[in-house]
Parts: C-alpha cells; sequence; structure tokens
C-alpha cells in the first residue's frame, strides 16, 4: 500500500510537471508571437509613413506650401476639430479667419444632406447669410488646390482626436458651395470641379472617415457639374477646362484606407501589451519602454493573430463584384462568429458600406465624365445647314 501511495504521488507530481512545462511552452510561445507582432506593426507603421502618395495635379497657378493648412482653415471656420479647444494649432489660433461652428454649420450641413439625398434645393433666407458670412472660403479652397503637395501627415497609431480630419467641417463646405452654385447658377461648373478636387484631397489621409467623407463630397461634385452641362450655361472652354480637371483625378480605392484602419487597431492591441515601443516618430511617442504584458499572452496573440484574419476575410469580401458582395460578407460575419473572437467582433469594421458607396461614387463620375465629353462634342460639331 505504501509503494502505491507513492507511485500515485509520484504520478502526480509528474502529471503538476508536465503541465506545469507545457503552460510555460505556451506562455513562452505567445509572448514570442506577441513580440513578433510588435516588430511587425513597426516596421508597417514606418512603410505607412513612408508610402506613395496618390498622383495630384496642382490647379493653375502652383503655389508653394501644404493644402493642408487651407483645409485646417476650412475646418477651423465651420467645425473645428475636437480637442482644438485645448491644443489649436498657431496658424489657426492667429489667423485672420475667426474660429466657427455652431447655426451656420448646421444649416450648411443640412443643405449639403437634403442636396445628397437627390432633394431641389432651393438655399432659405438664413442658409444665404451663412453663405454671404463664409464665401471667402471658397477662394480658400481653391488655394488649397494650386498648392504643391496635400499631405495630411496621417499616423494610424495616433489616437488623439484632434489628429484627423473633421469630416462635419466639410460637408458644411459641400454645403456652402452647393448654396453658392444656386446663388450663381453661371458658376455651377467651375463649382462643382471644386468640390470634386477637395473631394479627392480629402480622401489622400487614407482612413476611413476621410474616404466616406471624401466620397460624399465627390458625389456632390460630380451632381453639380451634370446639373451645370444640363443648363446649357457653361462654354466651350469651360467644359474642356473641368474635363481636364476631372480626368485628372485618380479614383479612390478601399485598400489603403483599410489598411491604415487596421494598423490603428492593432496599435490599440499593442498598447494593450503594455511594452510597446514607437519607432516610427518619437517625437510622439507616447508608449515607450520593456514592461511586463498587461494582457495574458496566449490571449493577447490568440486575439491578434483572429482580428487580422478576419480583417483580410472581410476587406476580401468588400472587394467582390457588387451582385456578389452581400453573400461574401454574410459569409465572412459567419466564419468570424464560428470563432472566439471577442475583440475582432467588435472592432472590426463592416468594409461593405465602404464599398458601395465608392461604387455609387464611380458611377457618378463615369456620369459626370461622359456629360462633359458630350457636352464638349456637341460643341465642337457644326451646325447643320
Amino acid at each position: 500500500m505504501q509503494r502505491t501511495g507513492k507511485r500515485r504521488w509520484i504520478g502526480c507530481g509528474l502529471g503538476l510537471g508536465v503541465v506545469f512545462l507545457g503552460a510555460l511552452a505556451v506562455q513562452r510561445g505567445a509572448e514570442n508571437a506577441v513580440e513578433e507582432r510588435l516588430a511587425t506593426l513597426n516596421a508597417e507603421l514606418r512603410d505607412f509613413a513612408a508610402r506613395p502618395q496618390a498622383s495630384r495635379v496642382p490647379w493653375e497657378p502652383v503655389v508653394a506650401g501644404n493644402a493642408v493648412l487651407d483645409y485646417q482653415v476650412i475646418e477651423w471656420a465651420l467645425a473645428p476639430r475636437p480637442g482644438w479647444d485645448e491644443e489649436p494649432p498657431a496658424h489657426l489660433a492667429q489667423g485672420s479667419v475667426p474660429r466657427g461652428g455652431g447655426e451656420d454649420a448646421l444649416l450648411l450641413r443640412e443643405l449639403y444632406r437634403r442636396f445628397h439625398l437627390g432633394e431641389e434645393v432651393a438655399p432659405s433666407a438664413e442658409e444665404l447669410r451663412a453663405l454671404r458670412r463664409h464665401r471667402g472660403l471658397l477662394e480658400r479652397a481653391r488655394r488649397a488646390l494650386r498648392r504643391e503637395r496635400c499631405d495630411w501627415q496621417t499616423d494610424p497609431a495616433d489616437f488623439r482626436p484632434h489628429a484627423r480630419p473633421h469630416p462635419p467641417a466639410y460637408f458644411a463646405f459641400a454645403g456652402l458651395v452647393v448654396a453658392e452654385a444656386r446663388a450663381r447658377p453661371v458658376d455651377a461648373l467651375p463649382l462643382g470641379t471644386l468640390l470634386a478636387a477637395v473631394g479627392r484631397d480629402l480622401a489622400r489621409c487614407d482612413e476611413l472617415l476621410g474616404l466616406l467623407a471624401g466620397a460624399g463630397v465627390q458625389r456632390a461634385g460630380y451632381r453639380l457639374l451634370v446639373e451645370a452641362v444640363a443648363s446649357g450655361s457653361a462654354s466651350d472652354e469651360a467644359l474642356a477646362e473641368a474635363l481636364g480637371k476631372l480626368e485628372a483625378l485618380p479614383p479612390l480605392g478601399l485598400e489603403p484606407a483599410a489598411r491604415a484602419e487596421r494598423l490603428g487597431q492593432e496599435a490599440i492591441l499593442a498598447v494593450g501589451s503594455g511594452r510597446w515601443q514607437r519607432t516610427v516618430r518619437p517625437s510622439t511617442a507616447v508608449f515607450e519602454g520593456a514592461r511586463p504584458l498587461r494582457w495574458p499572452a496566449p490571449l493577447l496573440a490568440w486575439e491578434w493573430n483572429c482580428y487580422r484574419e478576419a480583417h483580410r476575410d472581410r476587406l476580401q469580401a468588400a472587394l467582390a463584384p457588387a451582385p456578389a458582395r452581400a453573400e461574401a460578407l454574410s459569409s465572412a460575419r459567419a466564419r468570424l462568429d464560428a470563432r472566439w473572437c471577442y475583440l475582432a467582433r467588435r472592432i472590426l469594421p463592416d468594409f461593405g458600406h465602404c464599398a458601395d458607396s465608392l461604387d455609387a461614387l464611380a458611377t457618378d463620375r463615369a456620369r459626370a465624365l461622359a456629360t462633359l465629353r458630350a457636352a464638349q462634342r456637341r460643341e465642337a460639331t457644326p451646325p447643320a445647314r
């Protein structure tokens, strides 16, 4: 009996030792996986910061500088970014344009909303007064489009609320342009071109919010262009100029913004590790030094891997052709739901809405280009005798 008892105790000890060593191996493997993810994230953030910008042809005459500084003035005047009350950029706080927002911005955004929904828009007296107060922003936008570059300096891992463009300001600006086009129908063609170009610049920030806001602003511009051509008030020179500027605008794509979205969410997971060291822009580093993991390493490694796989799966589904997209997205969601992935189900965006918006934008763009080309051909055709 004593020998049997000893053998049992030895067996239990060996079993516990095996379990302990197995758990230690799992922990060590998970920690190594997390370290590899952190190194990969830093490398991807460096690559993102050094990515080539989409082609951009400045309007004539070209002026030096970054167009983003002019766009920030528009934001400051219509809908300042969250956080600018405490930390306004010096060129805005000391500039000549007063801080705006309030009733004028609400009126102009409502005007844009009605126009975006396809309603007939006739600016009210209050909206026309808002137009008169902010008409100078139209020239500010033209100046931005003449700038030699447009660099938003997007950092997906910068979590400050004022680190990215503020879409409500640009919806209000689109309403301002629509009001000007209704007040001065003869200028509707160049104003539509202006909106299309501003929307493209907005999407250059390569983030989902900027992409969706840029697409909405561009669609308003394309509709103004089609209306202006239908009115018959545009000259042959104006048609040629608008067509040239539109053809110079590269189309919008979902992949760059989806990449930035993934890097931003992975940066949140990196923060959860407790040992992330920023190597992209040391001047803005927030998390430095190696410290013990805040989350259990196996859980963090699992969630991180799950998020990357689910992101890739859902993005591929969103990029499917429109007739098959709904079914592909439904299948991607079902595959994610079948796995135990708590964070991925909550932080992964549904790219389907973005893809549908870009499809609608491509249709509007094609229609605007076809309308301009057809109008140009009519102008070039001599009248029949």
